[in-house]
């Protein structure tokens, strides 16, 4: 079984319409750079919303929109990502109380 996804379907919709609403000006990699995503998490998304739009037709973003979709995913991306050098055993650990004793 697939392991859940650190970020949810709207924001992987919102980073997928960044990245083909900004190209040839930026690479995926400099998208997934700014948002906080491994570029070839962001480079999978972009191919499997390709091949569904080849299927269903797309959805396009106009340049206004798509700064205020690029803000709004940093913030959502910060939010979402895990502090540095704390493994999950940690994070859970952190956010629970024990009762001394």
């Amino acid at each position: 079984m697939a392991r859940p996804s650190h970020y949810s379907p709207e924001f992987r919709a919102d980073a997928v319409a960044l990245v083909l609403d900004s190209r040839p000006e930026r690479s995926i990699a400099e998208v997934a750079f700014e948002l906080g995503v491994n570029r070839e998490t962001l480079r999978s998304w972009v191919r499997r919303a390709q091949s569904e739009k080849a299927s269903q037709g797309g959805r396009r973003v106009d340049r206004g929109r798509a700064r205020g979709l690029q803000v709004h995913l940093r913030r959502q991306a910060r939010r979402t990502r895990p502090r540095p050098g704390a493994s999950g055993r940690e994070r859970s650990r952190s956010t629970t109380t024990r009762s001394p004793g």
